[in-house]
């Protein structure tokens, strides 16, 4: 599937927000999970016919999840955006407050 088709198709979907504001409940191993987690749902995501638009709250540069993404994945977060993905610093109510209007369509 090409990159403007799937990305047209995941912006017309419902949406899915993996909240990542747990960190410091988190061990350095579940951490490193939740990152091989994220790259494992947006692979999943980028080869499907039908994608959903994928988003991550609380991922900003400066956390440590962030950065295991960056370090294993040459491109993230840039290359990802044009795949129907976004990451925010934001927490995820902020994130629903923004998106009120579209709420019966966040998952």
């Amino acid at each position: 599937m090409e990159t403007a088709n799937a990305n047209t198709n995941a912006n017309t979907t419902f949406k899915v927000c993996i909240d990542c504001g747990f960190e410091d409940l988190m061990t350095t191993k579940e951490i490193s999970s939740l990152a091989n987690q994220i790259r494992h749902c947006y692979a999943a995501n980028k080869k499907s016919e039908n994608p959903v638009y994928l988003s991550a709250s609380n991922l900003g540069d400066a956390s440590v999840t962030f950065e295991h993404l960056a370090k294993v994945n040459n491109g993230f977060p840039d290359q990802w955006k044009s795949r129907g993905f976004s990451c925010s610093a934001e927490p995820l109510d902020k994130i629903m407050r923004m998106h009120d209007k579209d709420k019966d369509s966040l998952v």
